[in-house]
């Protein structure tokens, strides 16, 4: 068994915790939305949804498939219909 002050040596010690100051945070939630979106932007690719024309039923599909990012790989399919005006 290795000795609890071994431990402190070996893994930084119980009071080494990683803090993020706010703008830190701000800039991680930031890159982590940016890789969202340009996973989503991929799988909308994957699916072909850019070749036709724009309506606005292809727009709101496409604008839900990059929304749902990396759950496009989960079974997430966001097919959309606008309503249509009576």
């Amino acid at each position: 068994m290795v000795p609890r002050s071994a431990w402190g040596a070996v893994c930084g010690g119980p009071s080494r915790r990683v803090s993020l100051r706010g703008s830190d945070m701000r800039a991680l939630i930031g890159v982590l939305c940016v890789v969202w979106g340009v996973v989503g932007a991929f799988a909308g690719a994957q699916r072909g949804l850019y070749g036709h024309g724009l309506t606005c039923d292809g727009a709101v599909t496409t604008a839900a498939t990059v929304a749902a990012g990396p759950l496009n790989y989960h079974g997430v399919d966001p097919a959309l219909t606008c309503p249509q005006p009576s």
